[in-house]
């Protein structure tokens, strides 16, 4: 009886370690392909991406007519000896919030566009350049979304399911950074056109707060003294800087 016990637990061993192989053997052959989820710490600076990612104009130059949103993919299986094309379409296009191919970002079937959407020969990870466009006045008012997904192609099919959408909200509108309650008693409340300003008139355009308190009472006192020349100028049309609602900017701490 012991003897039958122990050939059924070595048939079914072997009949699970040939499941594996079989698995393993068509995982290795079943190329796939999904969005990296997470903070990648080895990179210098480290790297995350999550579900969706914003891209402004604001912080930068008012001329400069375009911009890369960094988009990372991973594959499944083996690499290629050679680059493999993987395709993305955007879902939401024609809602009324959409972003447009070709108008506020590099159309997929472009040129260009066609040669980033390329995993390169030997990598299972890939920083795939999205070309966002500026120009249309819409994006100083208004917040664009492009819905992306993963869709299978000749060379991937899709990876992890729930890893194959992602949302580029794009812009040139200042948004409130995260951290600005460290900022309050350096700038005081925080409002559109006192975003402008700092970025604008007083070149501050990275918000990761110092804390060191001789370095931001500095900031205080030459924001104080900037936004008195600005005011002081007659040729400068908006004097004095006020918000949309008529706020005059401020240092407006309590």
């Amino acid at each position: 009886m012991k003897k039958n016990i122990f050939y059924i637990l070595a048939v079914l061993l072997l009949g699970t370690a040939a499941c594996e192989q079989q698995s393993v053997y068509k995982y290795e052959n079943d190329p796939r392909l999904y969005f990296f989820r997470g903070t990648d710490y080895s990179q210098t600076p480290s790297y995350s991406q999550n579900d969706s990612i914003t891209q402004s104009f604001f912080l930068l130059p008012e001329k400069q007519m375009q911009d890369t949103v960094w988009i990372v993919v991973e594959t499944m299986g083996l690499v290629a000896e050679q680059p493999r094309p993987f395709t993305l379409v955007q879902t939401n296009a024609g809602e009324a919030d959409a972003a447009i191919a070709g108008t506020h970002y590099m159309a997929f079937d472009s040129e260009e566009m066609k040669k980033n959407m390329m995993i390169p020969a030997g990598s299972v990870r890939y920083f795939m350049p999205l070309i966002v466009l500026r120009g249309d006045p819409l994006m100083e008012t208004s917040v664009l979304r492009l819905k992306l997904k993963i869709v299978e192609n000749a060379h991937f099919k899709v990876g992890i399911e729930k890893q194959t959408e992602l949302l580029v909200k794009m812009t040139a509108m200042p948004e409130r950074p995260s951290n600005w309650s460290s900022w309050n008693y350096t700038f005081g409340t925080w409002g559109p056109k006192k975003m402008w300003f700092l970025v604008h008139q007083m070149g501050i355009t990275n918000f990761t707060f110092p804390d060191d308190y001789a370095y931001t009472t500095y900031l205080n006192s030459l924001f104080i003294e900037k936004l008195a020349e600005y005011n002081a100028n007659p040729d400068n049309p908006d004097v004095p800087l006020k918000e949309a609602d008529g706020t005059l900017v401020s240092y407006d701490y309590y």
